[in-house]
């Protein structure tokens, strides 16, 4: 069943996925896995404060998940912005496949997976970027009156939705702790622009 691509209300934001994790580094699959930030993730979120420094957000929208909120603590520093915890921005969950390398998974799972073959105890990959296009949905429109864009601390996976529905360019996941401003252009159009420190 194919259905109409997610258009997102048309709001600047940036988007910054979490820094890395042991599992990120090994390779294993994380999912709904709570595993917190390594010295690699935390200089990444520091290299992130960098890049946003030249940057005013009106809130910093976060996945409650503890390398989402940790990078977003550090990407942000003292400067006393709101933060909003948002249970819809959690990395999808890969049920039996948590914790597993990817690799040594049976070849082809990923595609598999996003055309309908199910994982046990894993989200169906279309109900996941429905429910990443909701939570992306209301944080846009949370924003829509305020003078500064929103920054989204969240995880690769939410960002599918994303790269999907804004053709960003960014083949393959998109890398640990690397901001992305997102500005509509016109009717239709969006800018993607990697934020370098």
């Amino acid at each position: 069943m194919s259905r109409t691509f997610w258009q997102p209300p048309r709001v600047p934001f940036v988007f910054l996925r979490h820094g890395e994790t042991d599992w990120n580094r090994e390779g294993r699959l994380q999912g709904r896995s709570d595993r917190p930030l390594n010295e690699t993730g935390r200089r990444q979120a520091h290299r992130a404060a960098v890049a946003l420094a030249g940057f005013d957000f009106c809130t910093v929208f976060h996945s409650p998940l503890e390398r989402a909120l940790e990078t977003a603590r550090l990407a942000v520093g003292s400067r006393g912005l709101p933060f909003r915890s948002v249970t819809a921005l959690a990395e999808c969950g890969f049920g039996e496949l948590e914790g597993k390398v990817a690799q040594s998974v049976r070849p082809g799972w990923r595609a598999a997976w996003m055309s309908g073959r199910p994982i046990p105890g894993a989200e169906d990959y279309e109900a996941f970027l429905v429910r990443a296009e909701k939570a992306l949905e209301t944080v846009l429109l949370c924003s829509a009156e305020a003078k500064d864009p929103p920054l989204v601390v969240a995880h690769g996976g939410i960002y599918w939705a994303v790269a999907r529905a804004l053709d960003t360019g960014i083949e393959g996941d998109l890398p640990n702790g690397v901001p992305v401003l997102h500005k509509p252009i016109g009717r239709s159009d969006w800018d993607v622009t990697v934020l370098e420190s």
